[in-house]
């Protein structure tokens, strides 16, 4: 069975491939602007174990959600608590109602530029301060929110795209608490599209992206997180490899 690829995620695997390398010179992070690791993809397509594998490669991925809300993600979301919050009050967004009507902007609330700014202003400046200059988060709601964003930050954006098998993202779609009364291949799609609209040239695609494979990294833990090490420009964790579970059954897999 193939993957779900996107002309936009052929479009940047192909780039990538052409290329070879990561171009290491381009990942400086000494300089006087923070950097920002923003994890694309689609709910249910490994967007956590990707964040959490930055989390112990010692990108400051918080302040994270309650961890403890552990199923079905036996290791954690790995979400910025403070950033998803706000995009959960702007959405709308309970228990995953907004699933059924995701939408490409929402009006939002009087004030809510200087709250955006602040808040990411405060995130760059303590990783400035206390990690490098080097955070990052994981809320695809951000997808509505694009220019928003892009406008607040003050961070180089480094993007890294995650992809999985199709129908395993679909199944582990079905399969997720909350979501039984939705029509969950309406749901695949919109969430195609918001995610390539947000990786379109007007938006994200102008920065640099990394596209990766959920099964090549669960396949290969330790080649995934040098890769991934190198993208973000750090040294390589015993913690982050052993993060990767190989034998969770993430992608919905019969078991032999």
């Amino acid at each position: 069975m193939g993957y779900w690829v996107s002309e936009v995620i052929r479009q940047l695997q192909a780039h990538m491939d052409e290329r070879g390398d990561f171009i290491l010179d381009r990942l400086d992070l000494s300089g006087d602007r923070p950097t920002c690791i923003i994890v694309f993809g689609l709910p249910r397509s490994g967007t956590s174990m990707v964040a959490g594998i930055l989390h112990h490669l010692g990108v400051q991925m918080g302040p994270l959600t309650d961890q403890t809300r552990l199923d079905p993600n036996p290791k954690g979301f790995f979400e910025n608590d403070k950033l998803a919050t706000l995009h959960c009050q702007w959405t709308g967004d309970t228990a995953l109602l907004h699933w059924g009507n995701l939408q490409e902007s929402y009006d939002l609330p009087e004030g809510w530029v200087m709250t955006y700014r602040t808040m990411i202003r405060t995130l760059e400046g303590w990783a400035t301060q206390n990690n490098n200059g080097l955070w990052g988060f994981k809320d695809l709601r951000v997808y509505s929110f694009c220019q928003e964003f892009i406008d607040a930050v003050n961070s180089e954006i480094k993007i890294i795209v995650v992809s999985r098998n199709e129908e395993a993202v679909r199944r582990s779609m079905t399969g997720y608490p909350g979501v039984e009364s939705l029509d969950i291949e309406k749901v695949y799609q919109d969430w195609v599209r918001l995610r390539d609209r947000a990786l379109s040239p007007q938006f994200f695609g102008r920065f640099l992206v990394f596209p990766v494979d959920y099964e090549a990294i669960v396949k290969d833990p330790d080649w995934a997180v040098f890769v991934l090490a190198e993208f973000v420009g750090v040294k390589v964790t015993d913690e982050a490899i052993a993060f990767i579970d190989p034998l969770l059954n993430r992608s919905g897999r019969q078991s032999d």
